[in-house]
């Protein structure tokens, strides 16, 4: 009997590859850097396509929350630079040395992580939900 049920152990391990062959271990690595066990890619490879495609939507969904969390970032330094910035003139007219405080509040978005490099269609699923989303 054909195995139907999407394994959570399976997903975990394809959602922490990068599937870049190194040729050093002749293997993948984990997102960290470290080269998969030969454990891990005998489990990598029996993943069905029903857990390859989970992954391949596990991915997608975390790169559209990265991307999210950073136009949200963007927005509040866009809303509040100004606003710092009035503060700053504000204290700064009262500040006897004449310096303004703003730059000191000013926000600074965080860099964008390597795991936003992580191409969700690099699993090359073929069904027909997985071509129609590209």
């Amino acid at each position: 009997m054909a195995q139907t049920e999407v394994r959570p152990r399976i997903v975990a391990l394809l959602c922490d590859a990068d599937f870049i062959y190194r040729t050093d271990t002749r293997t993948w690595s984990h997102l960290d850097g470290r080269p998969f066990t030969y454990a891990d890619q005998v489990i990598a490879l029996q993943a069905t396509p029903a857990e390859l495609e989970e992954a391949r939507e596990r991915i997608k969904r975390d790169q559209d929350y990265r991307r999210t969390q950073g136009e949200v970032t963007d927005v509040l330094v866009r809303y509040l630079d100004p606003l710092l910035d009035q503060h700053g003139e504000q204290a700064g007219s009262s500040n006897s040395t004449g310096s303004s405080a703003s730059s000191a509040h000013r926000f600074v978005p965080s860099p964008r992580t390597p795991a936003d490099q992580v191409d969700a269609d690099s699993f090359g699923v073929s069904s027909s939900s997985a071509s129609s989303q590209r």
